[in-house]
């Protein structure tokens, strides 16, 4: 199915597998959970306690619909889907130095771990 919002394919699950003709209301689109690869301070070094800028690397970014990004837990601002493989956002401001970890969520739920690290 052609999904016209983020142009691109999107797969398409069978709810009622009647032996007549689908109609549209029998079919639903599936988010997929976004797959995260790396996070990286876009200018670095990331300081703690100072917001800045990282980029998120990964796939299936357009497709999911990316709803936030949390960075050690807590909520990054200015996120922007660049592309399906890429995310641009803000850190939060985090009170200590060392590896952070970074979740992107869609509606289908949370991504996989990767982490950031803040000097």
């Amino acid at each position: 199915i052609h999904d016209p919002t983020w142009g691109r394919a999107m797969q398409a699950t069978l709810v009622n597998a009647l032996p007549t003709t689908a109609l549209a209301s029998d079919i639903a689109l599936v988010a997929q959970a976004p797959v995260l690869t790396s996070a990286v301070p876009a200018a670095p070094p990331l300081v703690h306690g100072t917001p800045g800028p990282v980029e998120i690397f990964g796939s299936g970014f357009l497709a999911s619909a990316i709803s936030g990004v949390t960075i050690g837990g807590v909520a990054a601002t200015s996120v922007v889907v660049v592309s399906d493989s890429k995310i641009e956002c803000t850190s939060p401001s985090l009170g200590s130095a060392g590896a952070k970890p970074v979740i992107a969520t869609n509606v289908t739920g949370a991504s996989n771990a990767v982490n950031v690290t803040m000097t």
